[in-house]
């Protein structure tokens, strides 16, 4: 997973997680006798490696979970501290098994596993030893305990110590685990009716993509966050390519505590399609679906297949967004939706949903005229989204079954179990103009073949 961001930190240490080398530590430990470092609530020197008894297996445990359970923090092995100063680097050995090793610790013994990144600080030209760097950032799934014998203990950072809970600050933060998970759910409310709120709906339909990380990011909106936004965001625009979000140039706007993202010539509601990132990481992503034929004017008949290309374009730019703009980072709750123009609740006009085999000829998947707008909510992990295609693409069947049942149909016809392409179900030039096709499992098998295969 990608470093988190701590501030204060990274004052102290002269430099962000992801760029820290030696030479800051170094400076770190210079200042031992003027401006000293000191180990606290957020931060931890260990002069050596966790040992391989179980009491040394338990420390890492405990360590781990007390910063998961307080504010996050960093662990730096290989580190001589003195009175918690920082005062001497002491490189520790690096070894892809020394990694596994410890993974495996926090997996087997903390529970529910926090999320941890693990990075290797490199002493000089040695690519043998240095520092590792074990960073832990605030989690949401808190508290975490640490398996004792047959028992649970729970431990939270008091200064530059753990500290273990009481029964009622166990009980408390169970409470506060609950309430977290309300207030994320209201919060992917609000940022989808705002975000809906600036889209245009007339004669359109359009799907809709809402992110919030369960882990909520703290990113400045200033006209440098905008610059940079506008220069990223232009790598989005393809008329080519199958799955691009916007058809024409994005351009970076602001608006109240987030940025924008819109067609550049666009004024008032969007008519294409539309992007916010909100200053904690939250995106609500837009864009206009296809529909084929509007046969008697009493319904919009959409195409499942600029369904799954829309919802696959959105999450791509949803999720880097998040993480590559606001620095997010964990699981994330997906809110999705076809919207289209409605009075009191009810679509003005119902829509239908079919599937083109041919060019002119519409084969509906689903029976249903659907009324009110179709939603689905999933979590998802932000980290494997940005790098496995499959999981992007198991993402997507996951939200887009929810949306499409609603019409009546069983499931998502291009995207099978797993996140693996259907190429039957897919228009040739489609797969053809999209680049991640190349990266995607493919099968040929129709789903009735499919469903003949032995389990």
């Amino acid at each position: 997973m990608a470093l988190p961001r701590f501030p204060r930190l990274e004052v102290l240490l002269g430099s962000r997680l992801d760029d820290l080398t030696e030479r800051h530590l170094q400076q770190v430990v210079e200042r031992a006798s003027t401006a000293p470092v000191l180990e606290d609530s957020d931060l931890d020197f260990k002069e050596a490696l966790y040992g391989v008894r179980d009491e040394d297996k338990r420390s890492l445990a405990a360590d781990i979970a007390a910063f998961a359970n307080t504010t996050g923090g960093v662990i730096l092995l290989g580190v001589r501290e003195s009175s918690g100063v920082a005062i001497q680097l002491a490189p520790v050995a690096f070894s892809d098994a020394e990694e596994l090793r410890m993974r495996q610790i926090i997996a087997s013994i903390v529970a529910p596993m926090p999320l941890i990144a693990l990075r290797r600080v490199q002493s000089g030209e040695s690519a043998d030893q240095g520092v590792w760097l074990l960073a832990v950032p605030k989690s949401p799934h808190a508290p975490h305990a640490v398996r004792v014998s047959d028992g649970l203990r729970y431990y939270r950072r008091d200064g530059n110590r753990n500290r273990p809970l009481s029964e009622s600050e166990v009980a408390d933060a169970y409470r506060d685990r609950f309430r977290t998970a309300q207030a994320q759910l209201q919060r992917v409310h609000e940022v989808h009716e705002d975000g809906v709120s600036w889209l245009d709906m007339a004669d359109s339909a359009w799907l809709t993509i809402t992110l919030v990380p369960n882990v909520p990011a703290t990113t400045p909106i200033n006209e440098r966050a905008r610059t940079s936004a506008d220069r990223w965001s232009r790598s989005y625009a393809d008329g080519h390519r199958a799955d691009a979000p916007f058809r024409h140039t994005p351009r970076a706007g602001v608006g109240i505590r987030r940025l924008t993202f819109r067609d550049s010539s666009e004024r008032g509601k969007a008519k294409g399609a539309y992007g916010e990132l909100h200053e904690d990481g939250a995106m609500f992503a837009a864009t206009q679906v296809d529909w084929l034929i509007k046969s008697d004017q009493k319904r919009f008949e959409l195409e499942d297949e600029s369904i799954v290309l829309a919802a696959l374009g959105l999450l791509r730019f949803s999720v880097e967004c998040s993480m590559l703009r606001a620095g997010t980072h964990g699981d994330a709750v997906l809110f999705a939706s076809l919207q289209a123009l409605n009075v009191e609740g009810q679509f003005t006009v119902p829509m239908a949903l079919g599937h083109r085999r041919r060019e002119l000829w519409l084969e509906g998947p689903g029976s249903i005229d659907v009324f009110q707008a179709p939603t689905s909510q999933r979590t998802i992990s932000l980290n494997a989204l940005t790098t496995s295609i499959r999981e992007r693409l198991a993402a997507v069947r996951l939200a887009l079954n929810d949306l499409f049942q609603a019409f009546g149909a069983a499931e998502v016809l291009q995207i099978g179990n797993g996140g693996v392409l259907r190429s039957k179900y897919w228009l040739a030039h489609n797969l053809q103009s999209w680049p991640s096709k190349a990266q995607a499992e493919t099968s040929e098998l129709t789903l009735d073949e499919e469903m003949l295969q032995p389990r």
